[in-house]
């Protein structure tokens, strides 16, 4: 899903005038304690704009995960950044499902050992 085809092209264009200064496709953001951001422009066909923060933690514009990574919750340092770059993100900052057959769940630790000990049990 490209970017134009959420918020429609006007705000498109408004986002790539944000980020005119891109190099290589790639424009950074210094967010404070040694933490960068790279925000980067699709560079392959349906990719969307993306970010890759620290740990190799990519988050697309729409706030899905790209590059399939692993489902992490962003920083309130790394959502006030990337919202200026009209990044979207859940209320709890989760980012998670990376297209739209594709659900994470959580399970707590506690069910997790509980399951592992049932199973155990019944062999």
């Amino acid at each position: 899903m490209r970017y134009e085809d959420i918020v429609g092209p006007g705000k498109a264009r408004k986002l790539i005038d944000r980020i005119e200064d891109l190099n290589e496709g790639r424009k950074t953001v210094d967010i404070g304690k040694g933490q960068k951001i790279a925000v980067d422009t699709p560079h392959v066909k349906g990719q969307q704009f993306h970010a890759h923060l620290d740990d190799d933690r990519v988050v697309n514009i729409d706030g899905t995960l790209s590059h399939g990574g692993k489902p992490f919750r962003a920083t309130k340092r790394e959502v006030e950044a990337l919202r200026g770059f009209d990044f979207k993100f859940a209320k709890n900052r989760l980012v998670e499902s990376e297209g739209d057959d594709a659900v994470t769940v959580t399970l707590d630790r506690a069910l997790v050992e509980l399951l592992l000990e049932l199973k155990r049990r019944l062999g």
